[in-house]
């Protein structure tokens, strides 16, 4: 085994055995983890916020650097334990994999960028965050927020991403629609004008055909139905449905407008509570240049990806103005499935181009 892979392989194993899972993201600023943290990165001046429900950034810098890496060290829940041939909480080491909950997605990354700041005192920084699997996204907001992303020329945000710079991806929305109507017989016309599961149905069926005739059948707008209840019984109008539905959009697009269009297709007799939980954009921002960072990765010589269906963080940087590119080790394939893995030579692999990035 190399030195450099041995020297990724022990933070990582430390890392796997913390639990960070979100959901339930039982975390704080007095959790064992960032302790470690700390212990690991002993010459930098760190900063903790803890921005309650488990969503804690660590913010570790040392000097002047204009480079920030960013890493989510939180992990989605291990899932049925029967379906795991060893503890998601310990790392196996294979000939040419290593396994185990968050080894892809993406604390093989942070054990890279520990491992890097140990081998000399160059100008480093890095955030860690504790809430991207949750699909908030808050840390990352309060840390632009803050002013603090300015001090920075480009943001390396760590995504399985076979090690490839990518600098386009989709954005994602999620969305909660409650609709009320009037409960009564069904041989009653003027309840069945006012069934919630009937302007549900209208409104469903419009944006299908809107998302069909927009975007290119799904395409460009990856629109997901993801849940649908209401009612109580065939002889009864529906005093109540629920939607949750979901969105993808192509890089460039512009979220806002979307939503408005879709909120439009409501039959105007529906009585609707509506909540965007979650909202991303995609990477780029739709009036956003990103020449400064196709210039950074011709400079550095990176290898550039082509545009994937998952959002990641980055945009939210982009969003504050902060050029921001996706790269890290793994493929996403291996991302939140049972014994998730990750080459041993990705590691390594992107390990050698943070070193690359982050020299004087």
């Amino acid at each position: 085994m190399s030195d450099v892979l041995s020297n990724i392989l022990k933070p990582l194993k430390e890392l796997v055995g913390f639990d960070t899972q979100n959901p339930p993201r039982n975390l704080s600023k007095e959790s064992e983890i960032f302790s470690y943290l700390s212990k690991s990165l002993p010459n930098f001046d760190i900063k903790l916020y803890d921005h309650d429900e488990g969503r804690v950034s660590f913010y570790a810098k040392r000097g002047s650097p204009k480079i920030l890496f960013n890493v989510h060290i939180d992990t989605v829940p291990c899932g049925n334990l029967d379906d795991w041939e060893h503890s998601p909480h310990e790392l196996q080491v294979h000939k040419e994999t290593v396994s185990g909950l968050g080894s892809c997605d993406i604390k093989g990354a942070a054990a890279c960028l520990i491992a890097l700041s140990k081998i000399d005192t160059r100008d480093f920084a890095l955030l860690f965050t504790t809430d991207e699997e949750g699909a908030s996204g808050l840390c990352i907001k309060e840390f632009t927020k803050a002013g603090l992303a300015k001090e920075y020329d480009q943001v390396i945000v760590a995504e399985p991403t076979n090690c490839e710079a990518v600098i386009e991806h989709s954005g994602f929305v999620s969305v909660h629609m409650n609709f009320k109507g009037l409960a009564g017989h069904s041989s009653n016309t003027e309840a069945l004008k006012l069934s919630a599961t009937h302007h549900l149905v209208q409104w469903a069926n419009s944006t299908l055909d809107y998302v069909k005739q927009e975007y290119a059948d799904n395409t460009k707008a990856r629109f997901n139905l993801g849940k649908i209840t209401g009612g109580v019984k065939s002889n009864i109008s529906a005093a109540e449905a629920y939607a949750n539905w979901s969105a993808r959009l192509d890089p460039g697009s512009d979220t806002e407008d979307f939503l408005e269009h879709v909120k439009a297709l409501i039959p105007k007799a529906a009585d609707v509570s509506w909540n965007a939980s979650f909202y991303g954009p995609p990477l780029p921002t739709k009036e956003y240049d990103n020449s400064s960072t196709q210039r950074y990765i011709d400079k550095h010589r990176l290898i550039k990806g082509a545009a994937v269906g998952f959002w990641t963080e980055a945009s939210l940087f982009n969003a504050s103005g902060t050029p921001a590119l996706v790269l890290g080790p793994g493929d996403i394939k291996q991302a939140h499935t049972a014994n998730e893995w990750v080459r041993k030579d990705q590691l390594v692999k992107a390990y050698e181009i943070y070193e690359l990035l982050s020299r004087p």
